[in-house]
């Protein structure tokens, strides 16, 4: 099966989709868009080939609060070997919940979790090419996203390297 990403009518219809909202993006209205997270449709280089980019943008606070609830669902389930915390969200007063938060406290207070900045391709989606984005930044907003895209398809964008560690109650958590 070929990819549609890459053929000149799929580009073409990104292209005047996205011109046509006034932006060098068109945003993927099938998965929600938060203040820290969109998902976009971009035309840019990939291989020497122009594609469609399948593009995910999200601030780096996402990143650290599912490193750090990863973590801390993993140790508590040392002690509640059926704890899932998607079902458990619902019964945020249960001994388990209750010991989920202490250990996501004690994650944080050891800053045993550090994220950086990264970009991901994945050539195995069915539409052009898979790009996970995720930068320091508080709020992923249109112009975010346009200065990510001129930068990336000048071949200008440079990741920061530095790790960091956040607060979540900084950010109403």
């Amino acid at each position: 099966m070929q990819n549609e990403g890459y053929s000149a009518e799929a580009i073409k219809t990104i292209r005047d989709k996205a011109l046509k909202e006034g932006r060098d993006f068109v945003i993927n209205d099938d998965i929600e868009r938060t203040p820290e997270s969109v998902c976009f449709y971009f035309i840019g280089e990939y291989k020497g080939n122009a594609v469609v980019f399948d593009a995910c943008l999200f601030a780096l606070r996402v990143e650290y609060e599912m490193a750090v609830f990863s973590l801390a669902e993993e140790r508590v389930a040392d002690t509640f070997p059926d704890f899932h915390l998607e079902t458990e969200m619902e019964n945020e007063e249960s001994e388990a919940m209750e010991y989920f938060d202490e250990k996501v406290a004690e994650i944080e207070i050891n800053e045993e979790i550090q994220v950086s900045e990264y970009i991901d391709f994945d050539e195995a989606v069915q539409y052009g090419v898979g790009l996970d984005i995720c930068l320091k930044v508080k709020e992923v907003t249109d112009d975010t996203v346009a200065k990510f895209i001129s930068n990336f398809n000048k071949g200008t964008f440079k990741l920061d390297p530095k790790d960091y560690t956040f607060r979540l109650e900084e950010f109403g958590e």
